[in-house]
């Protein structure tokens, strides 16, 4: 309520490592963007599942992000943000998997 009584839920993306705070994005903001973090994919088809029923992005730790995630997700029209890249091989590595979007610390 904070962020959109402020107008700003158009520039946001909401994340959160809990499901359940997710879901309820999506009930009160059915258009908000949104993004499940995770450490890992496990159970990718459950994952894909999940995320494309509540119409939620993926926000993965980048070194967990494969050519298998990102297959799956981009298959399924799933967006996909890793976290936190902060070397430009690490960069390189996931841009070439064709990542959405970069979570990192440094600008460089």
């Amino acid at each position: 309520a904070v962020i959109r009584d402020m107008g700003y839920l158009d520039s946001t993306v909401i994340i959160s490592f809990d499901l359940n705070n997710l879901l309820y994005v999506r009930r009160h903001y059915p258009e908000q963007r949104a993004q499940y973090l995770l450490c890992e994919a496990a159970d990718l088809p459950a994952l894909t599942a999940t995320l494309r029923t509540n119409h939620l992005g993926l926000d993965l730790y980048h070194g967990n992000y494969t050519a298998e995630v990102a297959e799956a997700m981009h298959k399924n029209g799933i967006e996909v943000n890793v976290w936190t890249v902060d070397t430009p091989e690490d960069a390189a590595r996931v841009m070439a998997l064709g990542v959405d979007y970069i979570t990192s610390n440094i600008l460089e």
